[in-house]
């Protein structure tokens, strides 16, 4: 069985990398086309499980399995084009229907029925038979002209058509029975065993990628161990510049919520003072926002190497106790401490 399973991948994904002039019955077809089903899927799954299991690499494992796929999906997308097209052959069809591919829903059911189609006896009317029956006729003619017994006068160009139309039917109908016994060899079972068993794997990696990414999108804002969390180290070339950013921003809110404007003052950036004016105008502004803190979590961070002296950013947003509007920090580092250069609303995820 299992012989038979690779020797038909084989030469449907090897041996036929760019022939698309041949044959593909329907079985062989589907079991290829199941065969890469199954392995995008373990993939996949198996992606899922390391994300999930290994959470402080999951950058990493992400993007490798991602590239892996997209390899794949280059190397085999010259045989499955090839694959189809003989498909579409086998089933008596022109090649030229794959252009139905580029049309959306529609063009790819009208795909399906026609790679659903049995195989069609050697049709006449393909490019390949044709020259196939031509040489046979001319073949006939020549022997019938020059045979040593033939009496003068006697023209057998029906029987000799006749006769290649017959061996014709005959020679197709002992290739379709013999491609009949071949696809036989592999249950139809196993087709849809792995047709299954990849979808369902495709989808509980995909779950499992998901999941993995919440959880390090949940540990990354909470500032917690995370790969996302060690990359934005990296990015700001210092491992402590989330925590001191954070106590910056609880510095600045439970200031203005005890009344300590000054404190407050002195945590923003010199030009968000000059937004303001002065002192007195920015503690109007902000005189009625004693709202108390529930979380404080990192929103982004960012690197420009475009200003001169080169400047790391980074967000916050700040959620409020009683349902109040979420605001979001952004903040710069001087050289020295982190200053916040803007407070406004949060947007709406």
């Amino acid at each position: 069985m299992k012989e038979n399973i690779y020797s038909i991948l084989y030469n449907e994904l090897v041996l036929n990398y760019a022939n698309g002039k041949g044959r593909t019955n329907r079985r062989d077809f589907w079991l290829t086309k199941a065969s890469i089903v199954f392995l995008y899927g373990c993939i996949t799954l198996l992606m899922g499980l390391v994300a999930v299991f290994t959470p402080n690499h999951f950058i990493y494992v992400v993007g490798f399995g991602k590239g892996l796929l997209v390899c794949l999906t280059l190397l085999l997308c010259l045989p499955m084009i090839m694959l189809m097209a003989r498909r579409l052959r086998d089933s008596n069809n022109s090649r030229e229907l794959l252009v139905l591919i580029l049309v959306p829903i529609l063009g790819w059911l009208l795909l399906i029925f026609f790679f659903c189609k049995k195989s069609q006896p050697y049709a006449l009317n393909t490019e390949t038979d044709s020259n196939v029956a031509t040489v046979s006729n001319a073949e006939s003619a020549s022997n019938t002209e020059f045979a040593p017994n033939s009496d003068s006068g006697y023209i057998s160009g029906g029987d000799s058509v006749s006769e290649v139309a017959f061996d014709h039917h005959s020679i197709s109908a002992s290739v379709s029975g013999n491609e009949r016994v071949a696809a036989h060899n592999v249950p139809i079972i196993i087709t849809i065993a792995l047709l299954v068993v990849g979808s369902i794997c495709n989808y509980l990696g995909m779950s499992l990628v998901d999941r993995a990414y919440d959880r390090e999108l949940s540990a990354y804002a909470a500032l917690q161990p995370s790969s996302f969390t060690r990359k934005a180290a990296i990015e700001l070339r210092n491992p402590q510049a989330t925590a001191e950013g954070r106590k910056v921003v609880e510095l600045y809110f439970d200031a203005l919520a005890k009344g300590d404007y000054r404190t407050a003052y002195r945590q923003l950036a010199p030009r968000e003072m000059e937004r303001y004016g002065d002192f007195e105008t920015w503690k109007h502004k902000v005189d009625k926002q004693h709202y108390a803190v529930e979380n404080i979590s990192l929103d982004f961070v960012y690197r420009s190497e475009d200003d001169e002296p080169i400047k790391e950013y980074m967000g916050y947003v700040v959620t409020f106790k009683g349902n109040r509007r979420s605001m979001a920090v952004n903040m710069y580092y001087t050289g020295t401490a982190w200053v916040i250069y803007s407070v406004k609303p949060a947007e709406k995820e």
